[in-house]
């Protein structure tokens, strides 16, 4: 089971599709295939409703910048990441515009 992110403005949609594999090696997704969403916001537990960045690591935690925070997502909870001026490990700053994993698996977050 595959788990996407949709982006709309001030909304964040989970989308849970069924793939089915393709002839071409890809990932389809059947006509009629059963779709659940389930909607994050700051509700939630997320640092703001406006997504900016959004990655799946290896681990398949859901990673969610926004401008007021990074955001981990495990299917069930939120956590999120700030900058913190006593802490010299935190974020540089809130605003989270790109993130990255690299082949090691470091998460790479550009603010």
């Amino acid at each position: 089971m595959r788990r996407f992110i949709l982006f709309l403005p001030i909304l964040m949609i989970l989308a849970v599709l069924q793939p089915v594999s393709a002839q071409s090696g890809g990932t389809t997704f059947a006509p009629g295939a059963h779709v659940r969403f389930e909607h994050l916001t700051i509700d939630d537990g997320l640092s703001q409703n406006a997504g900016l960045a959004l990655l799946q690591d290896h681990q398949g935690y859901l990673w969610i910048g926004t401008q007021d925070g990074l955001n981990r997502y495990d299917g069930y909870t939120l956590t999120q990441f700030k900058y913190d001026p006593e802490e010299p490990t935190s974020l540089s700053h809130n605003s989270i515009i790109a993130l990255y994993e690299d082949a090691d698996g470091f998460l790479w977050v550009g603010t």
